[in-house]
């Protein structure tokens, strides 16, 4: 869920799509999009590309892991996942996140359809239906959590235009309360203006100086510690 909830957003702000634009050739047209200028992917197609993969390889993979264990699968999805994160918080060069997409992606090919496949193998027969509803509790609470994560934890950790107004207001460029109500559009071009820079150049500065990559590590750390729990489930309380 966070994959739809935070990564667009993150990929709006910071990520430089340019990279892939450049090399789409003749599907420049369609995949691609000019912006102030410049070549870029929107954020709303870079999310499609789990998708995507998810449609091209996920027989596949069921068919690579039928063999194995439902939670042993689950465990290293989780796994996969958290690297996937984990390469999001290294890079924002487009063609490492979409990377980092496709290795989501992998990683919800090995985990999510082995939860209800789980389920319905530990349910009493008479209970199944009960049983599959349950197994959805876990993603109402991961939409609540999700929400807070992508909103305030993002505005404070990872935000662009949080970041360029502390940058401005630090620096002695502007007065708090006048950027304050600003648009963040326009205050971005004010700055781009007064200081003489790309978007490009702005986005790689504030990036070094507030490393809103961070996020991702929170994510990642979240994944980990379910991973942990779950293997921990499945060696020590599964097998008696």
């Amino acid at each position: 869920m966070q994959l739809f909830f935070t990564i667009p957003v993150y990929i709006g702000q910071w990520v430089d799509t340019t990279v892939i634009y450049e090399n789409l050739g003749s599907f420049k047209t369609v995949i691609g999009t000019m912006e102030d200028g410049s070549g870029l992917v929107r954020p709303e197609l870079m999310i499609n590309i789990p998708a995507l993969i998810i449609i091209l390889f996920q027989l596949l993979m069921s068919g690579m892991l039928k063999r194995v264990k439902p939670v042993k699968s689950m465990v290293g999805g989780i796994f996969v996942v958290v690297l996937g994160m984990g390469q999001l918080y290294l890079h924002i060069n487009g063609w490492y996140v979409a990377l980092s997409l496709v290795i989501l992606a992998f990683g919800e090919m090995a985990s999510s359809p082995r939860i209800q496949e789980y389920i319905s193998t530990i349910a009493p027969k008479e209970k199944v239906g009960l049983y599959m509803g349950y197994s959805f509790l876990p993603v109402a609470g991961g939409n609540v959590l999700g929400g807070l994560l992508s909103g305030k934890l993002y505005g404070s950790l990872s935000d662009k235009y949080s970041f360029l107004r502390d940058f401005l207001i630090s620096n002695g460029h502007e007065k708090g309360d006048r950027i304050a109500a600003m648009d963040d559009a326009m205050l971005f071009q004010e700055t781009l203006d007064s200081l003489g820079m790309t978007t490009l150049e702005l986005n790689k500065m504030l990036y070094e100086l507030y490393d809103p990559g961070q996020i991702w590590l929170i994510f990642a750390g979240i994944g980990l510690v379910t991973g942990v729990l779950l293997f921990i489930y499945s060696r020590f309380l599964l097998s008696k």
